[in-house]
């Protein structure tokens, strides 16, 4: 099962059906401990940010995770903590009470979030930039779709569909851009009988971008000429 928000749970002191798994390797952090890591879950990324004095740590762990059926990304709260670290131990104190446990490692640190619903999770954090942090959010946004790639817009009978090497990225920005259009990965209609509006195609690339809507919506049209307007014909 997955989960929304990491950090959005663990103010509220509840973290439900998170899945961990390892992050890749970056530069190694100060020699004191000090520096910036990058956490990984099945759905979501984290950023954290320490500095150390002695046993003593503080600093922000902020988070991005997938919204469920393909409608984006949600940033969740910047949470900022302190902690101890005693040998190889560390304990990190969120606002609400949140209290994360974990173990020093060669290349980064784990943290072990707790949960109610389903068994605690360790996630492993490992040094990591900004801009590290900011391409793994890319490529969460991405994972979401599949290549072809569909989109309906919530509770209408339009959909949009994208085809071509890069299609899962587009309709990642397509969600990015127009968020408030509710999108699904799955048919909001399906017994509707669609036709097509527009049938486009993207010069530089060769993509193509395929609107269909039931003869009752408005929306197709509407999509026809925002992707006109971007290049394609």
């Amino acid at each position: 099962m997955g989960v929304g928000s990491v950090t959005g749970v663990l103010t509220a002191g509840l973290l439900i059906g998170l899945c961990g798994c390892g992050g890749q390797q970056a530069s190694a952090p100060a020699a004191d401990g000090s520096g910036t890591y990058v956490g990984h879950t099945a759905n979501a990324v984290l950023f954290l940010q320490w500095t150390r004095s002695g046993g003593r740590v503080a600093g922000t762990l902020r988070e991005t995770a997938q919204e469920p059926a393909g409608r984006g990304l949600r940033t969740g709260a910047h949470l900022d903590f302190t902690g101890l670290i005693t040998g190889t131990s560390v304990t990190l104190l969120l606002p609400g009470g949140a209290t994360l446990v974990g173990t020093l490692a060669r290349e980064g640190f784990t943290l072990t979030v707790p949960a109610e619903a389903a068994e605690a999770v360790t996630v492993a954090f490992v040094a990591g930039t900004a801009a590290q942090y900011e391409a793994a959010r890319r490529s969460l946004a991405v994972a979401e779709y599949t290549s072809p790639c569909s989109l309906w817009v919530e509770r209408r009978a339009a959909r949009i569909e994208f085809s071509g090497a890069r299609a899962a990225q587009r309709c990642a920005r397509l969600v990015e851009r127009l968020p408030n259009e509710g999108w699904q990965t799955t048919p909001q209609h399906p017994a509707a009988k669609l036709a097509v509006v527009c049938d486009l195609t993207e010069a530089a690339t060769g993509e193509r971008a395929l609107v269909s809507d039931a003869r009752t919506e408005a929306y197709g049209a509407s999509a026809c000429r925002a992707l006109s307007g971007e290049g394609w014909r």
